[in-house]
């Protein structure tokens, strides 16, 4: 017998003749996989997204963080020299007031 006037084995249903199916319709299993594969996937990628927004959202809030100490230092500085200038300005004046009484000024009212 040749190949081409060979019966299908037994086990295998003969297809109509009348109605061509895809060779991937054929088996079910098929589908099944392809929607696994494709499930998978979308898993992946989902959570590839959730990682690289979680490390971006990460970096943020450290440059966040960076940039806040950095403004409180600067703000701590800043309000430290307006105290030394105050300061120095009160002791000028308790100085000048000093010299004032000692010359035999009068007093502050």
């Amino acid at each position: 017998m040749s190949e081409s006037t060979a019966l299908p084995p037994a086990s295998q249903q003969a297809p109509d003749a009348g109605v061509q199916r895809p060779p991937w319709s054929r088996d079910r299993r098929f589908i099944g996989y392809l929607a696994a594969g494709l499930l998978g996937i979308n898993l992946l990628v989902a959570a590839t997204l959730i990682y690289v927004f979680d490390q971006a959202r990460d970096a943020e809030e450290l440059k966040f963080r960076v940039r806040a100490t950095t403004l409180v230092r600067l703000l701590t500085k800043d309000v430290d020299g307006q105290y030394e200038r105050i300061d120095l300005a009160l002791r000028q004046v308790a100085d000048e007031y000093a010299e004032q009484l000692a010359r035999g000024g009068r007093e502050l009212d």
